[in-house]
């Protein structure tokens, strides 16, 4: 009994060994020193969720969305870090924000929701400090362990098969939406949307927008948060007053690029919080643009925007088509 015992703490540790050396492997080297490079031509970069993933298009000029799914913004930061390390060229980003992401609901995408742990967590525990794995331990532990243990050999294959940032798309990228706000399909998220929802604030992730931006400053980076366009029925539009409360008394000295109210179709729309590719395509246009007219250099942004969507699209719709 005794030299089985012996044996089973032996065969145990030597498992512990070996996924001790590969989880250190794979933290070492999962991305090659230039992963993180972009074209030089590229100066402007957005981050954000699934808003800023399917709004902003490839179309836009020296521009690169790099905005993913249910990405929390201690994801963004880990990837800024890394972004503009590796591009000191690039001194202008745009950071999501809209009232989705001041809800509580969104600290699941980090530690709740054990489908999306295991998936970010193949691409960002090579990141993750201390402090990451404390707070996954203290809030998610079997989570964090059936996390580790699955991403042992996709990090070791990762190793061997990324290439960059952008070709991979493994970190974020544009995202096509083909479906559309049919009568249908508006009918049914109006019900939806009637169900109660109760929010709650999350200081998780607005503690990690906020390291964002100080990031930004160390590195002399101008950062603009912008909210994307928003159905008018999406639910979380009920927060608007708290959410305008939590700008105001938090981000204060962060110039605030607000689109929530650009003349979007329901058709153009893949659901209340998402533009499909007719959407995006025609944001993306009129965003392109006013960079080119010099949106970031006038002293009341929001002012220039409100008055350029106005005139370029007052007369660009008629019964419900571009004309």
């Amino acid at each position: 009994m005794k030299k089985f015992i012996i044996d089973l703490l032996k065969f145990t540790g030597c498992i512990m060994a070996f996924i001790l050396i590969i989880s250190i492997f794979n933290m070492k080297f999962s991305y090659k020193e230039d992963y993180f490079r972009l074209d030089d031509s590229i100066d402007y970069i957005v981050f954000g969720d699934s808003h800023a993933e399917c709004t902003f298009s490839n179309s836009i000029d020296k521009f690169v969305n790099l905005g993913q799914s249910a990405e929390v913004y201690l994801y963004t930061l880990l990837k800024a870090e890394r972004v503009l390390k590796s591009n000191p060229k690039v001194k202008t980003i745009f950071i999501d924000f809209c009232n989705s992401q001041i809800d509580e609901s969104q600290d699941s995408f980090f530690w709740s929701s054990d489908s999306y742990l295991t998936s970010r967590y193949l691409i960002y525990s090579p990141f993750f400090k201390t402090e990451e794995y404390e707070l996954l331990w203290n809030n998610n532990p079997n989570g964090l362990v059936d996390s580790h243990l699955k991403s042992l050999f996709s990090g070791f294959i990762n190793i061997f098969t990324s290439t960059n940032i952008i070709d991979d798309n493994f970190m974020g990228g544009y995202q096509i939406l083909k479906n559309e706000l049919t009568p249908s399909v508006l009918s049914k998220l109006k019900k939806d949307k009637a169900k109660p929802k109760e929010f709650n604030l999350s200081g998780f992730n607005l503690s990690k927008l906020k390291d964002i931006l100080y990031l930004c400053k160390l590195n002399n980076v101008n950062v603009f948060l912008v909210r994307t366009p928003l159905h008018e029925e999406w639910k979380y539009l009920k927060n608007e007053n708290t959410f305008k409360k939590i700008l105001s008394n938090n981000f204060s000295n962060v110039e605030f690029l607000d689109f929530k109210n650009f003349p979007i179709l329901d058709s153009e729309f893949a659901d209340f919080e998402h533009l499909n590719e007719k959407g995006s395509d025609k944001f993306s246009e009129f965003f392109d643009r006013l960079i080119k007219e010099g949106m970031l250099n006038v002293s009341n942004k929001q002012e220039f925007i409100n008055k350029r969507s106005r005139i370029s699209f007052y007369k660009y719709e008629k019964n419900g088509r571009r004309i």
